[in-house]
């Protein structure tokens, strides 16, 4: 076996062909030349091949001994370079030529620029695999190790060692004035951001949280922990605008003085500084809100200006609208005898045990029956079934939003005080006409969720004849549906010797009704209860009159016949300060407008029973329940 002893001060080449297909195999037993992590002076380079043009196996220097170096074919070509600056004992190998058809073999991968590389070998000289490394600061993209494959190739990509980017540092953050922060930090230990809370009171305005950024700056800008207020909620009914910040204008006459000799600046230009926008829903100090109602259907309660002060708090009081009682719309005829009161409620009872062969609803007049062939609006099918009809039994007047008051005897047992399901009794709102059908847009059906009847309801002398019945759903106020005032004391004389009355006729089937027919009002006059006692003892009925009663009959100059023991009612009076309150002078038509929207209208009381006579004499008094003795009852449950 050829031996090769390099002593060399230039360049040698050795090739080395056996003529043969075997591969060759060299080992260095001996290497001693000048180290260098390059070997860029003195080295022995190994190529796969005969020529210079070959692959290169690898280059060596220093004076650790390389791994047996194989080669895939029968040539070698060794080159030796030494630049004879050093002297170094030079290097010993040897070749043995390896029988047999030798695997491929992988050529040894270049090193990455500003990095290198680790060879490392199985069964002692075959070359398996390589890791790479980088120099500082670079920093290796791609992977670290790459395998040799049988078919003589690398697996995977060579990586490169790319410059690693320099992260700052950046500076301590700034504290925030009444406030703290809180840093959160990487898994390298950095701070990676930091978060800003303000103290009680205080409302941060600017940036929350700023990241520490890869040069060194923090991202966003210093927040400030300012005085403000959050707004005040407010309910959908009103309409609300925020005014441009202006300060305080009030000066005591001290403040006047300082403030003519000083040229300087004032606290107000201290007070109008801007750090930054609040959060929504707040604003800084001095800022105010003006309020008002959506519409004239609601009246205002509260402070209708309010302004943001240094305490964090709002000036004045919690504004809100609720509706106004007792207004007419104001489009409404001068004749209220034709008038629509928008809070006239229809009381309807379940009438049971109707044809079983009818399966959709049509409804005629004051009742509700069953038509096969009809169709109806979907609405009327929820609460109108199959099997059932709905029969109007009586008037009521809303209160609020959430209750009816009407009279006991519509809504309990007959002649008992129990009440009735409130599954068998329904409400309608916005109802002018005996048919639905001519207005159903503007109708609201509303069910019954509870029935509270007066305790000291007597069903047969029907004294404190009082009922109010609570609404699943509140009546939606619109320019037909509103509350009628209740009176405006409890108890006390009644001042008023004339009243409207307003229903639908529920009584006397003699009488033809037809599905056109609208509410009618008429004016009665109330009388002194003695008569009533007189009339009814003359016609056979005696009774005894309650406190809790009044006695009234069509007036003579009423401008339509209402028949008031028919209609099962309700009676209304304009309020105090009206002048129809006075009894000086009666209604009449032409003078309907000394009781329009500018004046409010009160319940004065409810039907509660009459003559039951064939024909209807205006001149028959009818018995009411006197609503002013109820009132503090009414409120206290209604609340």
């Amino acid at each position: 076996m050829p031996n090769v002893n390099g002593h060399f001060k230039l360049a040698e080449e050795q090739r080395w062909n056996s003529g043969s297909q075997c591969s060759h195999v060299s080992r260095f037993s001996t290497i001693s030349l000048e180290d260098d992590h390059s070997c860029r002076y003195d080295y022995v380079e190994v190529r796969d091949g005969d020529s210079l043009k070959s692959p290169v196996i690898g280059r060596y220097c220093g004076d650790e001994s390389p791994s047996p170096i194989r080669s895939s074919g029968n040539s070698l070509h060794i080159l030796f370079v030494s630049d004879g600056y050093n002297n170094y004992d030079g290097f010993f190998a040897t070749f043995e030529e390896v029988s047999g058809k030798a695997p491929p073999l992988c050529a040894t991968p270049q090193k990455p620029a500003n990095g290198d590389l680790f060879l490392r070998y199985k069964e002692g000289d075959i070359l398996s695999s390589v890791q790479y490394l980088c120099y500082k600061p670079y920093k290796l993209k791609g992977a670290s190790q790459r395998a040799c494959l049988p078919n003589g190739t690398w697996s995977g990509s060579a990586p490169v060692c790319i410059k690693e980017a320099i992260i700052k540092e950046c500076p301590t953050p700034l504290q925030v004035h009444n406030g703290y922060s809180a840093e959160v930090s990487g898994s390298d230990g950095r701070i990676k951001y930091v978060e800003y809370f303000c103290n009680n009171t205080y409302i941060l305005s600017g940036d929350s949280k700023r990241a520490c950024q890869k040069n060194g700056t923090w991202s966003g800008s210093q927040p400030h922990c300012v005085k403000a207020c959050r707004e005040p909620k407010v309910s959908k009914l009103v309409r609300q605008k925020v005014l441009k910040y202006q300060p305080p204008s009030r000066k005591s006459p001290v403040h006047k003085l300082y403030s003519a000799s000083s040229q300087g600046g004032t606290d107000a230009d201290l007070l109008g500084k801007v750090f930054g926008d609040l959060p929504p829903t707040f604003h800084r100090v001095y800022t105010s809100i003006e309020y008002e109602c959506v519409s004239g259907l609601y009246k205002p309660s509260g402070s209708a200006r309010r302004t943001c002060l240094k305490t964090g708090k709002w000036s004045g009081r919690h504004f809100s609208c609720s509706p106004v009682c007792g207004k007419l719309p104001p489009a409404s005829p001068l004749n209220l005898t034709e008038i629509h009161w928008p809070w006239h409620a229809a009381i309807y009872t379940r009438l049971y045990n109707a044809s079983r062969l009818m399966a959709r609803t049509k409804r005629r007049g004051d009742t509700f029956a069953i038509d096969e062939e009809e169709e109806v609006e979907e609405e009327e099918e929820e609460w109108v079934k199959k099997d059932q009809r709905w029969q109007l039994v009586c008037s009521g007047a809303l209160v609020n939003q959430h209750w009816v008051v009407v009279a006991a005897h519509c809504v309990a047992e007959s002649g008992r005080t129990e009440a009735l399901s409130a599954d068998d009794l329904n409400v309608v709102m916005g109802k002018r006409y005996l048919s639905d059908l001519r207005e159903n847009k503007r109708l609201q059906h509303i069910q019954i969720a509870q029935i509270l009847i007066h305790p000291n309801y007597d069903p047969h002398v029907l004294d404190s004849d009082l009922a109010i019945l609570k609404l699943v759903d509140k009546a939606r106020i619109s320019e037909y549906v509103s509350p009628v005032c209740l009176p405006r004391l409890q108890g006390g004389e009644v001042i008023a010797k004339q009243a409207f009355l307003t229903g639908w006729p529920v009584t006397g089937q003699h009488r033809a009704h037809t599905d056109s027919e609208a509410t009618r009002t008429g004016l009665i006059e109330v009388a002194d209860v003695v008569k009533c006692e007189r009339q009814y003892g003359k016609h056979g009925v005696p009774m005894s009159m309650t406190d809790n009663m009044l006695c009234g009959r069509q007036h003579p100059l009423s401008p339509s016949m209402v028949c008031p023991s028919e209609t099962g009612g309700i009676i209304l009076s304009p309020s105090a300060d009206s002048q129809l309150t006075s009894g000086l002078e009666p209604f009449h038509p032409s003078r309907a407008e000394d009781t329009d929207s500018h004046h409010s209208w009160e319940l004065l009381g409810l039907v509660s029973f009459g003559y039951d006579l064939q024909d209807c004499n205006p001149d028959l008094y009818t018995v009411y329940l006197r609503v002013a003795n109820f009132k503090n009852w009414i409120e206290k449950n209604i609340a």
